[in-house]
């Protein structure tokens, strides 16, 4: 796992692919896994939002029911996607 963090902007989080290989992970295959927004004005630090992942399509890793009620968003269609279980993926709008 990394996380990046925006100083007051908000921080990210990034891991490996969970059905990516096991062998060493090259620094640039991290996935991001979305992360917590903060308003960037004075006195709005109370606003905090979470930014899901943008992916080119769904994670990879299909088991059971690993994903349910997680959302990403589809850079490949513009959408917002959420897992219903297993692979399957609704758009939301």
């Amino acid at each position: 796992m990394d996380a990046e963090m925006g100083g007051s902007q908000g921080w990210r989080i990034k891991g490996h692919d969970p059905a990516g290989s096991s062998a060493e992970i090259p620094f640039g295959s991290f996935t991001d896994f979305g992360g917590y927004r903060v308003a960037p004005l004075n006195g709005c630090r109370g606003e905090i939002t979470f930014q899901p992942p943008a992916r080119k399509g769904p994670p990879s890793f299909t088991s059971g029911d690993y994903w349910k009620g997680t959302i990403y968003y589809d850079t490949t269609t513009n959408k917002l996607r959420l897992n219903t279980g297993g692979a399957n993926w609704v758009d939301l709008h």
